[in-house]
């Protein structure tokens, strides 16, 4: 989760504050890495993973004229159940989607 951004770095630090001091800071011009320390927990790649596909389906809805619904149902049909365990639910996402895009809906 970004944390912190001025003018010459951003910060970025894990989602697991409370529990995890990990954290990445870097250079806002060329994105070079000033500071970086590790997770002390196993990462969650179904929860990263079910990131990446909110971000397509919402692509998707943005540059199709296929109905939402069949967006959701075409990437999450597509989805390991690691990753299905960390999506929101089928409506929840229909739901966000047209609110974010209210107007071509």
């Amino acid at each position: 989760n970004k944390h912190r951004s001025n003018e010459e770095k951003m910060e970025w630090h894990c989602e697991k504050r409370r529990e995890c001091s990990a954290c990445i800071h870097l250079s806002k011009g060329t994105l070079t890495i000033l500071k970086e320390t590790d997770h002390n927990h196993a990462l969650n790649w179904g929860k990263c993973r079910a990131v990446e596909v909110l971000e397509c389906v919402e692509e998707n809805a943005q540059t199709s004229n296929e109905p939402i619904t069949s967006i959701i149902n075409r990437h999450v049909n597509a989805t390991t159940s690691e990753t299905y365990l960390s999506l929101p639910r089928k409506e929840v996402m229909r739901r966000n989607i047209q609110k974010t895009f209210a107007t071509k809906y």
